[in-house]
């Protein structure tokens, strides 16, 4: 049973290769190799494309195959303090047990209920950004959400590689719609005739399309996340501070620098340079707070 879960997971993703080496026999074996006659035009189309799908591929190799980070183990209760929280009588003994053990942890955000988010499945507190995936069953660092197209978790390790995955998607699409569709309007329409090239070109044309206007809204809606510094949960629930006013919103560089890094040449290659080990982030009211806490003893 665990097997059969395990193949359907993968379903999307291989979904998604199936396409891919659809498209590349469809542009480079069929376009470039049948309709396109000038061979350095021919030669520069192929150089292109194969640039842009090394790069998808790359970029979405890298998030399906990093998984999500350790959660630092001092986030993770002493069996002593696990018994004492066990042992708690009341709801307000337990959150304030949990509030001493938040702080010691440098935890800024509190859940719904004003407590200090604790995961009972991982016994450990959830570090700010945090949340419990069922479906990895781990908490999981600065979870954006799990995806199955990538069978896997967009999170502070994998969201790099796939906002670009997103991006080289949408710039394969461009590069295949212009490439292609300059050769749709310079040979006349009584000499597409139902054949092999027809068919195959004007069915990528078509997927193009569909997911340039499927992805871009996307990817689109995630560099406004990275703009203003959130996830889509946080999207969707913002974060509930012990601080009133403050935001993990630093300003739009310093938001994006703490996805992409400081290295600029670095920003279009899905190797990882986000700041930080995911447990912890600057905010508005507390720009050092990564080096801001040091537990001793957990």
């Amino acid at each position: 049973m665990c097997f059969t879960a395990g193949c359907i997971d993968w379903l999307p993703v291989v979904g998604g290769w199936l396409v891919k080496a659809w498209s590349y026999y469809a542009y480079v074996i069929v376009f470039c190799g049948s309709v396109v006659k000038d061979d350095a035009v021919r030669l520069a189309f192929i150089v292109g494309f194969h640039v842009l799908m090394a790069l998808l591929l790359w970029s979405e190799l890298t998030t399906i195959a990093t998984p999500p980070p350790n959660v630092p183990a001092y986030f993770s209760l002493s069996e002593v303090d696990l018994r004492l929280l066990q042992e708690a009588r009341t709801e307000e003994a337990r959150k304030g047990f949990l509030e001493v053990l938040g702080q010691q942890r440098g935890v800024l955000t509190r859940g719904l209920d004003g407590a200090v988010s604790y995961c009972e499945v991982c016994e450990r507190i959830k570090p700010d950004r945090a949340h419990h995936c069922s479906v990895c069953r781990r908490c999981v660092l600065k979870m954006d959400h799990h995806c199955p197209w990538f069978n896997n978790c967009v999170c502070f390790s994998t969201y790099k590689a796939f906002l670009l995955t997103n991006m080289y998607v949408i710039l394969l699409c461009t590069y295949t719609l212009f490439t292609a569709g300059s050769y749709f309007h310079q040979v006349p329409w009584n000499h597409w005739r139902i054949t092999e090239p027809a068919v195959q070109v004007s069915t990528m044309v078509i997927v193009s399309v569909a997911f340039f206007f499927s992805v871009g809204p996307f990817f689109f809606f995630h560099l406004t996340l990275v703009a203003f510094n959130r996830t889509t949960l946080e999207s969707l629930r913002r974060p509930q501070f012990v601080d009133k006013g403050d935001t993990f919103d630093i300003g739009f560089h310093n938001n994006v620098v703490e996805v992409l890094g400081h290295s600029w040449l670095l920003w279009l290659f899905p190797v990882h340079t986000s700041l930080g080990d995911g447990s912890r982030f600057p905010t508005k009211l507390h720009p050092h707070n990564r080096d801001r806490f040091h537990v001793r003893g957990i």
